[in-house]
């Protein structure tokens, strides 16, 4: 279960979201899920933000993970709705 917060939060804290590296695909904040320990939680990979680009080719490189042809989080997120009212 996601947690909710009442009245909306404007504190940075994101419990998903479609990532720019992987637009086909939705991330999950584990910090936000019920009966998670995040103090227990260890990375398995770190990410460059700052030097994106440089970084987004080095993970296809290394894990010929790329993202399919046309994939954009719009289409991502209007599938998750269209899912959502079925």
């Amino acid at each position: 279960m996601l947690e909710t917060r009442e009245g909306g939060c404007h504190c940075g804290m994101h419990a998903f979201y479609i990532p720019r590296s992987q637009p086909h695909r939705v991330t999950v904040n584990a910090r936000c899920l019920d009966d998670i320990d995040a103090a227990r939680l260890k990375p398995t990979r770190f990410f460059d933000g700052r030097h994106w680009e440089d970084a987004q080719s080095r993970r296809i490189a290394e894990t010929g993970q790329a993202p399919p042809p046309g994939a954009h989080g719009a289409k991502t997120l209007q599938a998750i709705l269209d899912r959502a009212s079925e």
